[in-house]
Order: structure tokens, then C-alpha cells, then sequence
């Protein structure tokens, strides 16, 4: 039993307490980072859908980008772990949210245009019909 363990060096830690280890799994600050830029880069790309404007006139996707810009710079200097791990989740949701909400209304959109098409005789006299 004591062959199969031939590099004894590398089991030195296992004499140190628990206490003075560091944690493994705790993500570097650059993957971190990288994590959170892909984040910032895929709210970005959503806002994207946001083509119509507020009363204002000003169009949603600038102020969306606004918005995430200044969270995300908030973050920045942010070192607990915690608050930076529950920044994304909630940022992940709520992006996934939108995405749902987006494509629930654009089907809703999509299914009224066709229900309430004028030119549905044409259509189907033409022989065109929906490959879906």
C-alpha cells in the first residue's frame, strides 16, 4: 500500500490545518470577469430587440444600454463573491424573461396578422400555403 504512492511531496497540505487552505473553487478574478463581460455582452445583444420608443421619444434599446452599463460599472470594484454571484443570476433571469416575453408577443403578433388577414382567399387560390 505504501508503493502505490510513490511523489509524497505533493500530500504535504494534508499536514496543514483546514483553516489556512485556499479555496479552489472560487473563480479566479479574471474567469470572473470573463463571465461577466460575456453577461454584459449578451444584455447588450438583447437590447437590441427593443425597437420602438417611450413617450419621450427616446428608443428603449439606449436606455436599456444605459441601464445595464451603469449596474455593470457598479460591479466593477465589487469584490464579495456573493453579491457579484447573485448580480448575474438575477441579470440571467431577467434576460431570459425578456427573451420570453419577446417571442410570446411577436407569436401573439404573428398569429392576429394571420387571423385577421383580408387576403386569405388569394392565398389559398394561389395554392401558397404555410410549411410550419
Amino acid at each position: 500500500m505504501k508503493n502505490i504512492i510513490k511523489n509524497k511531496t505533493n500530500l504535504q497540505f494534508l499536514n496543514t490545518p483546514l483553516e489556512s487552505l485556499e479555496r479552489s473553487s472560487t473563480p479566479s478574478l479574471a474567469k470572473r470577469n470573463q463571465e461577466v463581460l460575456k453577461l454584459y455582452r449578451e444584455v447588450l445583444k438583447m437590447t437590441q430587440r427593443f425597437t420602438w420608443a417611450n413617450e419621450d421619444g427616446t428608443q428603449w434599446k439606449i436606455i436599456l444600454q444605459k441601464t445595464a452599463r451603469q449596474e455593470f460599472e457598479q460591479l466593477r470594484n465589487e469584490t464579495d463573491s456573493v453579491k457579484v454571484g447573485k448580480f448575474m443570476i438575477t441579470w440571467r433571469e431577467a434576460n431570459m424573461r425578456i427573451h420570453e416575453k419577446i417571442n410570446e408577443t411577436q407569436m401573439k403578433i404573428a398569429k392576429h396578422v394571420d387571423d385577421t388577414r383580408t387576403d386569405k382567399s388569394l392565398i389559398n387560390k394561389n395554392n401558397y400555403q404555410d410549411k410550419v
